[in-house]
């Protein structure tokens, strides 16, 4: 059985966090771009709730209006990381009163300069380096094979803490089970850290965040019925593709399955690391969902859907576990 990397930072269903009074930052730093409506706030120093980091920056991001329980995602993401142990920042859930508006709020994964001495780098940013041409507007080159060869300068030359193989192995397989298609090239990159001396400079890989486009979410509820005809789910998770091709010169993309496949076939010691982050029972992963039903917000995650999530991540899990077993 996997070992949690952290505890869960738990929020119960009646801490529901209003977030009309915190202060917004207008200096928007970098954070991964998207679609969807957002905003950084500050943290008061006097919140009440322990799961929170006082004068500390947080990401207050919403669904699509279309898709206006998209957000529960991002925090399912955060609560299935911490059970798998995979790194995601805590999200959790918030309103704000003075609209009514729902959305997930996520832990800023780094300190900003009024806190400390971090910085980001976006992975788009190392792409361009290596690729000269590279595109960076639809990342059609965004490829796992540069990535390794940035990632193995960075561990030679540059003090990467991590390892990069079984933090890939695990972001795959965590992207893989809750069906994400955007882990592009924004959203992942490498934090760093200054030392005590100036030359001094510790990098450590980001979490997995920006977790949204997943579990889903676009599937609106009058279609759940369909799902449960097991062709049906098989064929809507065999079109799932990661966001990344294996190499530059691949033709596109490839299914979430397979991509583990290729991956496990270059490094088989991945095998181990993946079949680790499925290492959770089917009872588990629905309870981590239903949780969720219980917060009383405006737009509350339906319990129609959240079978309907329940159901998916069962499958995605058993579909990945007999795949890599093969």
């Amino acid at each position: 059985m996997h070992t949690a990397l952290v505890e869960l930072k738990q929020q119960e269903a009646h801490q529901a966090v209003d977030v009309s009074d915190w202060e917004s930052d207008d200096e928007f730093v970098v954070y991964p771009e998207g679609a969807r409506d957002k905003s950084r706030l500050n943290c008061p120093v006097d919140t009440g709730h322990a799961f929170l980091i006082a004068d500390h920056h947080y990401m207050f991001k919403h669904s699509r209006d279309r898709y206006p329980e998209q957000y529960w995602v991002e925090i399912l993401a955060y609560r299935l990381g911490v059970e798998i142990g995979v790194p995601v920042p805590p999200a959790f859930v918030a309103f704000d009163s003075d609209n009514g508006k729902p959305g997930a709020l996520i832990e800023w994964f780094y300190k900003t300069s009024d806190e400390g001495m971090e910085g980001y780098v976006q992975g788009g940013d190392y792409m361009q380096r290596i690729i000269p041409d590279y595109d960076r507007k639809e990342g059609k080159q965004h490829n796992f094979e540069t990535i390794t060869t940035i990632c193995k300068a960075l561990k030679q030359h540059a003090n990467l803490a991590d390892n990069w193989l079984e933090y890939w192995a695990k972001v795959f397989t965590f992207d893989a089970l809750l069906g994400n298609t955007d882990r592009h090239h924004d959203n992942w990159g490498v934090i760093f850290r200054r030392g005590a001396l100036e030359e001094e400079i510790e990098l450590r890989m980001s979490p997995a965040f920006d977790n949204g486009t997943s579990m889903g979410h676009e599937i609106l509820s009058e279609k759940f019925a369909a799902f449960s005809n097991p062709p049906r789910t098989e064929r809507y998770v065999a079109r799932g593709k990661h966001h990344m091709k294996w190499r530059r010169s691949d033709a596109g993309q490839i299914n979430h399955g397979v991509f583990l496949q290729e991956f496990v076939a270059k490094y088989p010691l991945a095998r181990g690391w993946m079949l680790e982050c499925l290492d959770t029972k089917p009872d588990v992963l629905s309870a981590i969902v239903n949780k969720l039903t219980e917060f009383d917000v405006l737009v509350p995650l339906s319990p129609e859907r959240a079978e309907f999530m329940s159901d998916l991540l069962i499958y995605r899990n058993n579909y990945l576990k007999t795949l890599l077993a093969a």
